[in-house]
This record gives C-alpha cells, sequence and structure tokens, in this order.
C-alpha cells in the first residue's frame, strides 16, 4: 500500500477512494485513510 500511494503522489493524484472488506477499515486508517459515511460506503485519503 505504500507504494501505491508514493506512486499515487508522484502522479499527482489527490485523492484515493476505495472499497474494502467489512471488519477490514482499521488497516486503512493506520494508512490515514476515513471511513466515508453509510450512504457512500467504503474508505478515502486526500493526499
Amino acid at each position: 500500500m505504500n507504494a501505491l500511494l508514493k506512486k499515487c503522489k508522484e502522479l499527482g493524484i489527490k485523492w484515493i477512494q476505495l472499497s474494502c472488506a467489512k471488519g477490514k477499515q482499521n488497516f486503512y486508517k493506520k494508512l490515514g485513510f476515513v471511513e466515508r459515511d453509510s450512504a457512500a460506503t467504503g474508505m478515502s485519503l486526500f493526499l
């Protein structure tokens, strides 16, 4: 994930959204992602 995030930054990508398996949100939170509201499931990260 760190390599993917680094590549996104190098390419000028400013916002990442993802879907993850239920119960795996903490893995992504450690990387800076935040949960979206229940109407828009998934997680997002502004770089």
